[in-house]
């Protein structure tokens, strides 16, 4: 891709811009064009890691260079962290020369930019963005804010940069969660601003979000122009340029809500803002008139790329409202009580009310109905014929893995099926691709991963992350490459699923030895028969009902108390998940010295998330799952 060098220019500004690609020499050269005496590097910890060696070295050739870091998220934009950046500037020597420096993504660039507009009442600012929701939307705002505890980006001011600075290059190390953020983004510009993006735009929105370096040109030219557009005569996005804001009422509010709920967990600004525009389409539907279809392609676009398309279930729509009634856009019109101000649609790219002033009084209540889909729409009670994802991760040298494909392509139920065979690092699995016949519903996906050098647990979790990035379906399963399923395994927990209602749904297992016969458990199978826990666990297991003396059946459970503990377990092999649950939950990788040595595996940390939320879940009471003893975590069975 070459370098383009222009003027992004609107209501009276002109800020120099170039896109490189690969060329942080040429960054260099731009910073040092402004005779800086210092540099003042606000950046994170992963930008700092993932890019800081391709830049900061040439930097520092300049002049002095002070480099302010912090653990990556929404955590970085408080008053405390600006004010501890403002002290270090100035104890380090900063003067009127100096020139800020905006080395990352959103979060960064709003932090660089307050604190270039409040150091000497006014350093000069460089945006160095390194996501593509800062190189296509964020770095043209003039908006530079940070959070406070009522809401979000509501203590700022507006300030114009000097230069903007976009390497795309620095996508290379973009965590694909990163993608999806810019894209969802990108959504909003063609859904509420230039549809005539959508045919291009839909053919980049995959899973794995592998744009061309042609695509990344075209796609920030656009997003920036769109943004130029509407900001032609309002560059502090007031009046007309609040089309910008699609989506941000509710998602801002979902957020910061999930940042502050620990149980949760972090949802990227692009995934909130797609829960916000499915929220808006839903408002507008019934406010304004939407059609259906305009609706539907609000998810539709979103589906394509895997972004989730549900708040989480342990995020209360209580927490969410409260800050969605502090909205930072209080005051450009009088809602009245008990109400918000919100952008919506009448149609795919008409704004509903005075384009000049696009905001509509919204009633709390409605927005609160909403947040989440009704029932026939978000699949709570899923369809017999939902899509799955079904993911199998293998090293591909054990012999039992064509076995494990043969039992899911058995599968009696008839959705649509995607079996991704996900390699961990080799390609030993190749053979067992070949020569298969499919059934009409299912397709066969073989990917290699590769989570090199860390400890066994801390694979697996890497591999289940990374790997159910790649699908789009609605519900999500799980087999390993040495267990079987019955061929009603699939149907059976879909079943269970739109009879309840639950969030995730999970079989019961037998005990199968390498020849697949019955093994009634005599002792405790996941622990080494000479660790002493082993007997206690085996009571525990007995006494709960878990396991029987009288056959091979482990009667898995969420929560299984005994004694003030909890003895519930549900292997990865037994549940079919909705994706919206697992979008909120991410399995974890970083283990503990003691729960390495205890073998806690992931599927016990997502029981803990499951019952820490109060996440509903439902058994099928069926043993549908062969489970091989001898695997990973019981090696000496």
């Amino acid at each position: 891709m070459s370098t383009r060098s222009f003027d992004l220019a609107f209501d009276g500004i002109a800020i120099a811009t170039e896109i490189l690609h690969r060329r942080p020499a040429r960054i260099a050269a731009a910073v040092a064009a402004l005779d800086p005496d210092r540099l003042l590097v606000l950046t994170d910890d992963r930008v700092l890691d993932a890019c800081g060696g391709a830049l900061l070295p040439l930097l520092r050739e300049l002049c002095p260079v002070l480099v302010l870091s912090g653990p990556d998220g929404e955590g970085l934009k408080s008053l405390g962290h600006l004010s501890a950046c403002l002290e270090q500037a100035l104890a380090w020597g900063a003067t009127r020369r100096s020139v800020v420096v905006g080395f990352g993504g959103g979060v960064v660039g709003n932090l660089a930019g307050l604190a270039a507009a409040l150091l000497f009442r006014g350093l000069r600012l460089v945006q160095v963005p390194t996501s593509l929701l800062a190189m296509h939307d964020s770095v043209l705002s003039l908006k530079q804010a940070v959070n406070s505890a009522a809401g979000k980006n509501l203590i700022g001011t507006y300030y114009v940069p000097e230069r903007i600075l976009i390497d795309t290059g620095f996508l290379d190390s973009l965590p694909l969660r990163e993608w999806r953020s810019g894209m969802a983004e990108a959504v909003k510009n063609a859904l509420a601003v230039r549809p005539a993006m959508l045919p291009r735009l839909k053919e980049m929105l995959t899973p794995a979000l592998d744009l061309s370096p042609a695509d990344r040109h075209w796609l920030l030219e656009t997003c920036l122009d769109a943004k130029c557009e509407v900001m032609a005569a309002d560059r502090c996005e007031k009046k007309a340029a609040i089309v910008l804001e699609y989506g941000h009422t509710v998602g801002h509010a979902v957020e910061l809500a999930a940042a502050r709920h620990a149980a949760v967990g972090a949802i990227s600004h692009g995934e909130a803002v797609g829960l916000g525009m499915l929220a808006a389409a839903r408002v507008a539907a019934s406010r304004c008139g939407l059609p259906a279809a305009d609706a539907d392609l609000h998810r539709d676009l979103l589906a394509r790329m895997g972004a989730p398309l549900e708040l989480p279930p342990a995020l209360a729509s209580a927490d969410v409202m409260a800050l969605v009634a502090r909205d930072n856009k209080r005051g450009y019109i009088r809602p009245g009580d008990g109400a918000a101000a919100m952008v919506l649609l009448e149609g795919i790219g008409k704004v509903a009310g005075d384009p000049a002033l696009p905001l509509l009084p919204v009633d709390l209540s409605l927005i609160e109905r909403c947040l989440r889909p009704p029932p026939a729409a978000a699949g709570i009670r899923a369809r017999a014929d939902e899509a799955v994802d079904v993911f199998m991760i293998t090293d591909g040298r054990r012999g039992f893995g064509p076995a494990a494909i043969a039992s899911v392509l058995g599968q009696s139920y008839r959705g649509p099926i995607d079996l991704w065979l996900i390699e961990d690092g080799g390609d030993n699995a190749r053979p067992w691709c070949e020569a298969l016949t499919l059934p009409a519903h299912v397709r066969l996906r073989h990917r290699r991963l590769d989570a090199a050098g860390t400890h066994p647990l801390v694979r697996v979790s890497r591999l289940r992350n990374r790997a159910t990035g790649l699908g789009t379906a609605p519900l999500i399963a799980f087999i390993d490459d040495d267990n079987l399923w019955e061929p009603g395994h699939l149907a059976s927990l879909a079943r269970s699923l739109r009879r309840s209602g639950a969030a995730a749904a999970h079989s019961w297992r037998r005990l199968i030895d390498g020849r697949g016969r019955p093994v009634v458990p005599r002792r405790f199978p996941w622990r080494h028969p000479d660790d002493p826990m082993a007997a206690g666990l085996l009571d525990a297991c007995r006494r709960t009902g878990i396991f029987s003396e009288r056959d091979a059946v482990v009667r898995d459970r969420v929560s299984a108390p005994c004694d003030g503990e909890d003895f519930g377990m549900v292997d990865m092999g037994e549940w079919l998940l909705r994706r919206s649950l697992f979008e909120c939950f991410r399995f974890a990788e970083d283990y503990t010295a003691d729960e390495r040595a205890a073998m806690v595996g992931e599927d016990d940390k997502l029981l803990r998330h499951l019952r820490a939320n109060g996440i509903a879940t439902v058994c099928t009471g069926r043993a549908t799952l062969r489970y091989r003893l001898g695997g990973f975590s019981n090696a000496w069975t």
